[in-house]
Order: C-alpha cells, then structure tokens, then sequence
C-alpha cells in the first residue's frame, strides 16, 4: 500500500453521500480520509470553514485535484468510498462522490479472527515472552522466521549545535554467503541510511 497522507474536512462544509450511505445515517465528516496525491509522508491536511487547504497548520496554494478515499463498515458490508476535490490556489471549489464499492463482510472477518488468535497464540510462546522483554528493555529486535537482529532508539533531543536526532535503528541481517548491516536515522527532518560502509543514501522522510 505505501505511504499517504490525511485529510480531514471542515464539519461545514458538504460531503456528498449516495443514497445507499444516506439511508445508514452516517456522518461523513467523522471519516478518516487518506490520499496518496500529495507528499505521501503521513502529513495532516485539513480543509477549514474558509475552504482553503491547510497543511500542518498552514494555508497551501495547492492547484488542481486530489482524490482521498475512506473506508467504512457495518455489521455485513464493507464499503470502500472515493471523492475527488477540485482547488484553485488552495481553495476548494468542489467535492465530487466518485465511487462507492460495497462487499460482503464475513469471511474479512473471519480472516480477522483467525489472525488474532494466531497473534494471542504466539504471544504465549516462551520465544515471543524473551524478544519482547528484549524489545521493550534495551531495544534489540531478534527475528527468527528472517534472520535480523535489529537495534533501536527513538528519542527527542538536542546538541550545542541545535541537531534534533529522532530516529536512530541498526540492522544486522545475516544471509547464505554473507552478513550486511545498514544504520539509519533521522537528523532535523531529513532520513539518512548507511550500508556496509559503501553507500550512503538520503531518504524520503524530508522535513515541511
């Protein structure tokens, strides 16, 4: 699936339904819309009561359309629902219902319910019980089924020089032939990566 981002509308400004939607009383104001035509970086959108395109807080200039989807459920039917906004220099002019697919539910949840009991299963395993305390205590992550050894610290602070480190994760991945290990973090917004002491790569998590 990838990446995507949020958006969410304003309670005053209309969003259409069809017919089937409306007769199941919902609120459409009350999804969690996602779209994959913007940053794809998990960043907020919000479009306010003026109409105008937020991002983090911050009014856009965005031209042209965007498509966000939402997914909604009841007891039998799952229905998947796509709209398409319309924006000229950052503000809406228009939000179109595009399609809304329904399907049966059953056996998604019957799926569900087979996952999590398989995950309850294995959360009793002696195996599970020590990579958590691992996980938890000092932050190493032992995979068996893919062999990889992962160390990881998330933390929030500052250097004289005024350096946010928000990320920090090693891996050590071990293979037939041989072994390759990769570091990565994250410095003021900006993703790096580190590997085998050959490459060095800029990632896709740029600050806004």
């Amino acid at each position: 699936m990838g990446m995507f981002d949020y958006i969410k509308i304003d309670s005053s400004i209309k969003i259409p339904l069809n017919k089937e939607l409306r007769s199941l009383k919902v609120n459409p104001h009350e999804f969690d819309f996602q779209t994959k035509d913007l940053d794809n970086l998990l960043i907020s959108y919000e479009i306010k009561k003026n109409k105008r395109l937020y991002k983090d807080k911050k009014p856009t200039r965005y031209h042209g359309e965007i498509i966000f989807g939402t997914f909604y459920d009841t007891e039998t039917t799952d229905y998947f629902i796509d709209y398409k906004a319309k924006f000229t220099e950052g503000v809406l002019q228009s939000i179109k219902l595009i399609s809304c697919n329904s399907s049966c539910n059953k056996k998604r949840k019957e799926n569900s319910i087979k996952i999590q009991e398989k995950l309850e299963k294995r959360q009793k395993t002696f195996r599970y019980k020590i990579c958590s305390f691992f996980r938890k205590k000092i932050g190493i992550s032992i995979n068996f089924h893919h062999p990889k050894i992962s160390f990881y610290k998330k933390d929030y602070f500052f250097t004289k020089y005024g350096i946010s480190l928000s990320e920090l994760n090693t891996e050590l991945i071990f293979g037939k032939n041989k072994s390759n290990w990769e570091i990565s973090f994250k410095v003021l917004g900006f993703g790096f990566s580190v590997r085998n002491k050959i490459n060095f790569n800029l990632c896709c998590f740029q600050k806004n």
